[in-house]
């Protein structure tokens, strides 16, 4: 959408029109361009320390010609300190295409305290261009 609305904020520019004065065209880019990487959390980003993490991650390519080979990297972080991570590679991709590629998977380590996490991805061509990436935050907390 081009604009927020009060009851969903998923545009662009807020209720007013207004652009964000905060988000560089690289970002938006990470979820508005041909080719996207989709995290399906099932509405779940909250996860207790101990569980299994089960993610999938889906790419939609409506981009103008199909991806032939691709490698798709993942991580979960705390700050800067990597806690889990994977790749897979990835062929045949067909434009006009939604379809998981990928799962982020794991336990949930024990950790000092609550604390947010960062999921990072990147869909990178076998020449080694970044096609995309994008990210997504989730908590850990104790039991």
């Amino acid at each position: 959408m081009i604009h927020d609305f009060n009851w969903c904020p998923e545009g662009v520019f807020d209720e007013f029109w207004e652009p964000p004065a905060d988000l560089p065209a690289e970002e938006f880019r990470t979820y508005n361009a041909d080719t996207v990487l989709l995290l399906q959390d099932n509405r779940q980003r909250c996860f207790a320390f101990g569980q299994e993490l089960s993610l999938p991650i889906l790419v939609s390519h409506y981009g103008p010609k199909p991806i032939a080979a691709a490698e798709l990297a993942w991580v979960v972080k705390c700050g800067e300190r990597t806690l889990l991570s994977g790749k897979a590679n990835i062929t045949d991709i067909p434009c006009g295409t939604l379809r998981q590629i990928g799962e982020v998977k794991g336990t949930v380590p024990q950790l000092d305290k609550a604390s947010e996490l960062l999921i990072e991805t990147s869909l990178r061509e076998s020449a080694g261009g970044t096609i995309n990436r994008n990210r997504w935050q989730v908590w850990a907390f104790p039991h």
